[in-house]
């Protein structure tokens, strides 16, 4: 068959036709590819850029370990902050209560421990190297509580004793607590709820709570109940305070991220409504396991606290503070 010029011409055409509609078709594939990859990467970071920074509370690091010996320079190191630091060790004086509160060169003592466990107390102090108090707070006058302030205010230098104004007194207006001031010539306060103590600077705040009634029934109802606030964190002790007791300061309670479990963690403190209150993010009870009930546990794991007990670590549990996060050390000595 003969092929004329003609031919050969519209045969070149249509090639060259065909081959512009297939690049044109392969530049929309490849457009279409890049549309889509942008359209998947774009969500993930706004989604990204959407996200809040962590609260202070959700940036806590609770996470405990343990060292051979009190370390406090090492307890106390808060990455990447210069704040300074505030530290509460809660000191393994069985089942008593007896915390050590540290900002600075202050010191104070919330409750002595027992008459047996000051030993223990001392040893402590002397790791800490703790030789004077600004302050010793004393909840309420039962022994595993008091138990310790002779012994205490005789080998060290205490400036003052404080105690809830609202409290047992003998007929002749003193109490125990009164009588074991006066014996050792110490400035005794009493204090009332709404009652606020800066700790060494306006920064760090003890906000006396409770009590706010007197119970006739149960000294353990009449317990000193405190915040001590620095920065976004707050503790909350609460002595042996019992249920009619949490009943009257209710209303005053806001969310703390460490709470001194009351009453040990017996059965007949830390209610439901009260765990709901002030959701703790640690919760430390001073005691051991034996003694441990778990009507009160359950209203502390039912809000998602890490419950610790003091009895776990030889010497106690530090928690420090840098107004923002919060570290958690078991201390041996």
């Amino acid at each position: 068959m003969k092929i004329t010029k003609r031919a050969v011409k519209l045969l070149a055409i249509a090639i060259t036709v065909i081959l512009a509609f297939a690049m044109l078709s392969s530049c929309a594939n490849v457009s279409g590819s890049s549309v889509a990859d942008s359209q998947t990467v774009s969500p993930a970071s706004s989604n990204l850029a959407e996200q809040s920074s962590p609260s202070p509370s959700e940036m806590n690091s609770y996470t405990p370990y343990e060292t051979d010996q009190a370390t406090p320079d090492a307890a106390v190191t808060h990455e990447n902050s210069t704040a300074p630091t505030l530290s509460v060790l809660f000191i393994n004086v069985g089942k008593a209560d007896c915390a050590l509160i540290t900002f600075g060169n202050h010191h104070y003592l919330i409750d002595t421990g027992s008459a047996d466990s000051l030993p223990i107390l001392i040893r402590a102090l002397n790791s800490m190297n703790v030789s004077s108090l600004d302050g010793i707070f004393i909840t309420h006058p039962h022994k595993d509580h008091i138990g310790g302030l002779p012994g205490l205010l005789s080998q060290l230098d205490v400036q003052k004793v404080y105690m809830p104004k609202i409290t047992d007194y003998e007929p002749n207006g003193s109490n125990k607590v009164m009588d074991i001031a006066e014996q050792f010539d110490k400035q005794l306060v009493l204090l009332s709820a709404g009652d606020t103590l800066p700790f060494s600077s306006n920064d760090v705040v003890f906000s006396v709570v409770g009590p706010v009634a007197y119970n006739n029934d149960e000294e353990n109802n009449n317990s000193l109940v405190m915040y001590l606030s620095y920065g976004d964190t707050h503790f909350l002790f609460t002595g042996d305070m019992q249920f009619d007791e949490e009943a009257t300061i209710l209303s005053s309670l806001f969310p703390c991220d460490v709470l001194k479990v009351a009453h040990h963690g017996n059965k007949d403190a830390t209610s439901t409504i009260f765990a709901q209150t002030v959701l703790p993010k640690i919760a430390v009870i001073s005691t051991d396991k034996e003694n441990l009930d778990n009507k009160a546990t359950n209203a502390l794991e039912d809000v998602d606290a890490q419950i610790l007990l003091t009895s776990e670590s030889e010497m106690g549990l530090l928690i420090t503070s840098d107004g923002q996060t919060l570290l958690l050390e078991s201390l041996n000595f």
